[in-house]
């Protein structure tokens, strides 16, 4: 089905999405669980960034990266990846860095992903 022509930002990985091509119906349901879980992970994330929590900054990125590898959300990936790395290093000035813009670039992944979805049941 090919990605929406509003994802010319790069936000979602054509790729990883194609696998879900077959059983939607796993997309949908792990949409669903990111969604449900994200602000609360955000909002951790942030927190501990901000209290100087690296180990649990580093757990709530992990996290967040790996939702993000499931539904294809390349750029948010990469970016909790570099939070992660940064806290692993000891760097907490790179990984504050790092999350400037990372809850909207967040958003911007999902509302991404949500056209994507909307498509994807108009064509089923």
């Amino acid at each position: 089905m090919g990605i929406p022509s509003e994802n010319a930002g790069g936000l979602l990985k054509a790729a990883k999405l194609a696998d879900y091509e077959d059983m939607p119906f796993m997309l949908f349901s792990l949409r669903e669980t990111l969604g449900q879980e994200a602000e609360g992970r955000l909002k951790t994330l942030a927190e501990c960034l901000e209290s100087g929590d690296h180990e649990a900054a580093g757990r709530m990125a992990h996290s967040l990266a790996g939702g993000a590898a499931y539904l294809g959300m390349e750029l948010v990936r990469e970016k909790a990846l570099e939070m992660e790395n940064c806290l692993r290093r000891g760097d907490a000035v790179g990984a504050r860095k790092a999350h400037r813009g990372f809850p909207d670039l967040f958003r911007r992944s999902m509302e991404a992903l949500d056209r994507y979805i909307a498509r994807m049941k108009k064509n089923a």
